[in-house]
């Protein structure tokens, strides 16, 4: 089962809200907030990015093919895969 904690990163290491702690062993996925100077950075090189790769796949796939659909199907193996593991 998948639970969400809220953390702080501090002096290298992840500091859990009091109360939140995860038992001993448990397995954890760590997403976290960038500054908004460094979301903005990422979004141009990103953007440059997106510009060299236009285009690159275009006819590699059929055109009934729906990314989305195969992409949600591989995030849904990943979840169960994890909820397996964790109990």
């Amino acid at each position: 089962m998948l639970k969400e904690v809220r953390a702080r990163y501090e002096k290298g290491r992840l500091v859990i809200a009091e109360g939140s702690e995860p038992p001993d062993g448990a397995e954890v996925i760590v997403v976290y907030q960038t500054p908004p100077a460094a979301e903005n950075s990422a979004k141009d090189s990103a953007k440059d990015s997106d510009d060299e790769l236009y285009g690159s796949w275009a006819g590699k796939f059929p055109a009934d093919f729906d990314i989305e659909k195969e992409l949600a199907a591989i995030r849904s193996g990943w979840k169960k895969r994890l909820e397996d593991t964790s109990g």
